[in-house]
């Protein structure tokens, strides 16, 4: 909120809306003619359009340090190991024959079904195909549900449990690490880390809106 109060013509935002707060209220009056009110009606869409074009900027702005800590939270908080080294499910998409996994002791595997036993201190695991490595990294560090191909955004968001090779025939690999729960006994929307981050910053935008009287 405070970047965004800095980034934006508060004087303007205030006119604007005090214009369409009255341009709504004259709507409203019943001894309009069709062609006046339909005449009030542009008009308060085109200073409702002045007035998105005055906040856009500022809003997409102020909202780039909310972004950055979710993003930040999704990937250290959101996926945790599962207790007592429980073994977690690995899918390979699509479905690839001849694919080997190491070490060995790292990974439980009966036909097609694949088991991974995350260690907390467990070193990096390799996947291998026929035609050479498809990823080699360590998901357990911070518990990733999934793993693809470098894709442009990730200069700006990394995945820090790496990625597929780029020539790899093999396009995700999904693992089971359940969600981290942070309120017990609520339901599943509410128990993880987003309910309480984006309500927590509802709550204090609200202040700092009303308490600095920001447009």
């Amino acid at each position: 909120m405070l970047i965004y109060s800095a980034a934006s013509d508060q004087e303007s935002i205030t006119s604007l809306k005090t214009e369409t707060r009255n341009l709504r209220a004259r709507m409203l009056k019943d001894e309009l003619q069709h062609s006046e009110f339909m005449s009030l009606v542009k008009e308060n869409l085109l200073v409702s359009l002045q007035l998105l074009r005055k906040v856009l900027f500022p809003s997409l702005t102020g909202s780039l340090p909310v972004l950055i800590v979710a993003v930040w939270l999704g990937t250290h908080l959101t996926y945790t190991l599962p207790q007592e080294s429980e073994p977690v499910t690995v899918d390979i998409i699509p479905p690839v024959t001849g694919i080997s996994f190491y070490p060995e002791n790292f990974f439980l595997q009966q036909g097609i079904d694949v088991r991974f036993i995350p260690e907390i201190d467990g070193g990096p695991v390799r996947i291998v195909g026929k035609d050479g490595l498809v990823y080699s990294g360590m998901p357990h560090d911070h518990p990733a549900p999934s793993i693809q191909k470098r894709k442009w955004w990730n200069a700006l968001i990394g995945n820090s449990a790496g990625y597929i090779e780029a020539d790899s025939a093999v396009e995700e690999i999904r693992w089971g690490f359940p969600r981290k729960v942070f309120i017990q006994g609520v339901p599943a929307w509410i128990a993880t880390w987003e309910f309480p981050y984006f309500m927590s910053v509802f709550i204090v935008a609200i202040v700092l809106k009303l308490g600095l009287r920001i447009e």
